[in-house]
């Protein structure tokens, strides 16, 4: 008497969950945000008794070039060039810087939602691009 062979096909799934961490901006407020942040950098050129006016124009030349590159390659870039301090509002840096402290988990990630002025999602910066 034989017994019979039992032939099992047995599959092993392994199922990966992820904690998607979103911030919604739209692009005017992160354009208005850097042009502010040099504004206030010019400011204080400006009051500084030592003031060079080579420097000074070397930052407005700059700002103009930031403005140029977000219009060309989008915000990746300029997130990634460490400027996320500048573009984002304070309490939204601060969850970033936060976020960073924190994570350690890889099963977690961070975007940052780009919006026009109409709602329409323009562009998604991952967290592998905000430098600070």
């Amino acid at each position: 008497m034989s017994c019979p062979t039992l032939n099992l096909n047995i599959n092993t799934f392994m199922i990966k969950t992820t904690t998607k961490h979103t911030i919604t901006v739209t692009a005017a407020e992160l354009k208005k945000n850097l042009c502010t942040s040099y504004v206030q950098l010019l400011q204080d050129e400006l009051e500084s008794k030592e003031t060079d006016f080579e420097y000074f124009k070397m930052d407005l030349d700059r700002l103009q070039d930031e403005l140029e590159c977000i219009e060309k390659h989008g915000f990746a870039s300029t997130f990634r060039d460490g400027h996320t301090m500048v573009l984002l509002n304070p309490s939204d840096f601060e969850y970033v810087e936060n976020w960073f402290e924190a994570n350690k988990n890889v099963s977690e990630e961070l975007v940052v939602r780009i919006l026009d002025n109409d709602g329409n999602q323009m562009e998604i910066v991952q967290h592998v691009d905000l430098n600070y």
